[in-house]
């Protein structure tokens, strides 16, 4: 059995975990994963907001595994087990927040003459570097982070170090552990940590038994945002101006490691011919929160091509095979972008989260009010519905838990999709993924931390209208299934015939039936 390991590194890297895990939900990749986020600022925005989504889904799985079971042979919803790297929290702090600086990482006090001279002949003395604080991060220099990084991961507690020993040790001669990190070639803390954290992971499986069935792979993104310079000319932080020279100068590194240690087995690179630009800028802290971009899709499924490959093979040149992705069409995003996408696999990205955004809005619009009318006896009005739920028990706690999350998680997955479409339209491409505006009251790209806002309901009509236009057309062809055959379905006797046969329960069993009734393609296919 393959164990599988998805990192985020730093902000960016946390946005694509974000969007990974969106693809987990919707049944897309192995059946576990086990997800970590490394990240020095504590209160990065974006490390937040992927760690709560990151909590919801563990327990989702939680609320739908006993009387309101999912049966998760027979659905792709939530199918996908996500375990967090570090018993019960995904996190990783390199420096704990008692070292402030590289100079204390480090102990430049307690260093020699010829140490601190060779400290200062590669740091900048003071606040701009040495003395640099770290609690939001490594604000874009890289040589810094890097250094600190690996001086926390041989000095400090060990935890990392520790965790990838014990997880490569399920390396045996039928199973891999497929270790994935992803991370930024510009910026501070993924473009320190990314290759710091290879590095050592490659050095450890060299050491480990069975280590040539470890495998490691990585997506690198190249900058695909910018951002608008601070209004303090003299904050020490990263300028928008410097994203490209940084990304290049990385990868210029990188050719030459790779020819030297081939530290990875594959290595993916996707980025942005139009680069972003958000109108705001953080140095760090909770406020460093950005929308979710396109490209974050390209990075998550990176991540998918990786633990789904039959077979991981090494380049014969480099040791490193490299994979690069590009559109279609110039000013375009459309499903024939997404590799693997418009291609006929097992789980298809279109097949898959079309399905779970096509649930999400039919859930939240004509389910959700629907359960909120029961009278004072607990009867639904809806006579399709009353049938559904027979065996449900509206008054347990358990039920309770298990309706909210799944709103909690619909809301979320709504906003993420709103927002991705607001900002690439707003940067002048055309988006052809999905549209959801009919279910927005909100959308506005000066408001990063929610630039959507989710309308609180919507008449029957413009609910069947939100769901038919939720879903872009697979390369243009005939559009997914209708509201209209969708509610067919689910007041048919087959469909209550069909799930009552799987092993879902109680309110696990109407969800299982929502969602398969949701499904895209035109065409039949095996749930």
């Amino acid at each position: 059995m393959t164990t599988n390991v998805l990192i985020g590194v730093g902000g960016t890297g946390a946005k694509v975990v974000e969007a990974a895990l969106y693809l987990f939900f919707a049944g897309l990749g192995p059946s576990k994963v086990i997800v970590g986020l490394v990240d020095q600022e504590k209160a990065n925005g974006n490390l937040t907001r992927t760690r709560e989504l990151l909590y919801d889904l563990v327990k989702f799985r939680k609320d739908f595994s006993a009387d309101n079971r999912l049966d998760w042979s027979r659905t792709a919803l939530g199918r996908v087990q996500i375990e967090p790297l570090f018993d019960d929290d995904p996190y990783w702090q390199p420096s704990a927040d008692g070292q402030g600086s590289l100079a204390q990482i480090l102990d430049r006090g307690g260093l020699d003459a010829d140490r601190q001279a060779l400290m200062d002949l590669l740091f900048l003395e003071g606040r701009e570097e040495q003395d640099m604080g770290l609690a939001q991060g490594y604000r874009g220099r890289a040589h810094v982070g890097a250094a600190a990084m690996l001086a926390s991961l041989e000095l400090g507690d060990g935890l990392f170090k520790k965790r990838m020993i014990e997880l490569m040790k399920n390396a045996t001669i039928d199973g891999d552990v497929r270790i994935f990190l992803v991370g930024s070639a510009f910026g501070g803390t993924g473009a320190a940590g990314f290759p710091t954290l290879a590095r050592r992971i490659n050095a450890l499986r060299k050491d480990a038994r069975n280590g040539e069935k470890v495998k490691l792979g990585g997506a690198l993104m190249l900058p695909y945002f910018s951002f608008a310079d601070p209004e303090d000319e003299t904050d020490n932080v990263v300028l928008a101006a410097n994203l490209m020279p940084q990304a290049q100068a990385a990868l210029q590194y990188y050719n030459q490691l790779f020819k030297s240690e081939p530290v990875f087995d594959h290595i993916y690179l996707a980025g942005s011919d139009k680069i972003f630009k958000l109108p705001h800028h953080s140095p760090g802290d909770n406020d460093q929160i950005n929308p979710p971009l396109p490209s974050e899709l390209l990075g998550a499924q990176a991540a998918l091509d990786f633990f789904n490959a039959p077979v991981i093979e090494a380049s014969e040149e480099f040791g490193t095979a490299v994979k690069v992705c590009a559109r279609a069409k110039p000013g375009v995003v459309g499903w024939g972008d997404l590799p693997g996408a418009a291609h006929a696999r097992h789980q298809d990205t279109y097949d898959r989260l079309g399905q779970l955004l096509r649930t999400a809005v039919w859930w939240r619009f004509q389910v959700e009010p629907e359960l909120g009318r029961r009278n004072l006896l607990g009867r639904l009005k809806a006579g399709w519905l009353q049938d559904l739920t027979r065996d449900v028990d509206f008054q347990a706690t358990e039920t309770d838990e298990a309706r909210k999350r799944l709103i909690l998680l619909f809301d979320s997955l709504l906003m993420w999709c709103g927002a991705m479409r607001l900002y690439a339209e707003d940067a002048g491409l055309k988006f052809q993924l999905w549209n959801t505006e009919i279910v927005q009251e909100q959308a506005d790209v000066r408001q990063p931390r929610r630039p959507i806002k989710i309308v609180d309901g919507l008449s029957d009509q413009r609910a069947n209208e939100a769901y038919n236009a939720a879903l872009s057309p697979l390369d243009h062809n005939e559009p997914p299934r209708s509201a209209a055959a969708l509610h067919d379905e689910l007041t048919s006797r087959a469909l209550r015939d069909t799930h009552a046969a799987a092993g879902h329960r109680g309110f696990g069993r109407l969800a299982a039936m929502v969602h398969h009734a949701a499904r895209a393609p035109t065409k039949e296919r095996a749930e």
